[in-house]
């Protein structure tokens, strides 16, 4: 498949439910349900900040999420997620 035309902005709050939706649909294949709560807790309690977090758009539809996290002077990947029906078309390499 080709690799769609995506706009990657800034997470906001209003993001919050299509990301744990997305988390959801990863279920049970790649997320466990405990997880999902975890990631809820995650966007709601923003740990991440001041480094960011992103969502993909398609077509006016998020489908993918993820970001950084700094923890000290190091730095790391969280919580990078992609809807199931958007796998494999370079999201998650876009997102990266």
């Amino acid at each position: 498949m080709s690799e769609p035309m995506a706009a990657i902005r800034p997470y906001t709050d209003e993001d919050l439910e299509a990301c744990v939706a997305i988390c959801a649909a990863n279920h049970p294949e790649y997320i466990s349900l405990p997880e999902i709560d975890e990631y809820r807790e995650f966007l709601t309690k923003k740990p991440y900040e001041p480094a960011p977090y992103y969502v993909v758009e398609v077509e006016g539809e998020l489908v993918a999420c993820g970001g950084v996290a700094t923890s000290g002077s190091s730095m790391h990947l969280c919580w990078g997620l992609v809807h199931p029906g958007w796998h494999h078309r370079g999201l998650g390499t876009k997102l990266l």
